[in-house]
């Protein structure tokens, strides 16, 4: 995950605060993995947890519980530039391979994010 924000941060870096913009990005896509999560276990267990659309408040405090935890884990105190200094002194093809996996963890996780109830309807129309 730390390389995913570096390279966040990196794509962002001509930006006011390219921190912020990283941490905010993977604040989402992270909440987007957890209702991903949440939405394969209804499918598993056949029942849902809570209804997403019916509790806006509860999703938006989990989106700022994740983006909270992010920015501890990353951000404060200028974690940040210890990461990019660790990671900027690091070969091409770790740089390469970062740009690999925050391009897959992107679209891995929104296509699921839409994927996963696309299905689901689907799957309902046909029974």
């Amino acid at each position: 995950m730390k390389l995913v924000f570096y390279t966040l941060y990196r794509w962002f870096h001509g930006w006011n605060s390219p921190e912020l913009s990283a941490m905010y990005l993977l604040g989402i896509v992270a909440w987007m993995l957890v209702i991903n999560i949440l939405q394969l276990i209804r499918i598993a267990l056949g029942y849902q947890i809570f209804n997403l659309g019916k509790h806006f408040l509860l999703t938006f405090i989990l989106f700022a519980i994740i983006t909270l935890i992010i920015y501890f884990i990353y951000v404060r105190k200028r974690k940040f530039i210890e990461i990019d200094n660790y990671y900027s002194n690091k070969e091409t093809f770790i740089n390469t391979m970062g740009n690999i996996i925050t391009v897959l963890y992107l679209l891995l996780t929104i296509v699921l994010f839409f994927g996963i109830p696309l299905v689901m309807n689907l799957s309902r129309q046909v029974a």
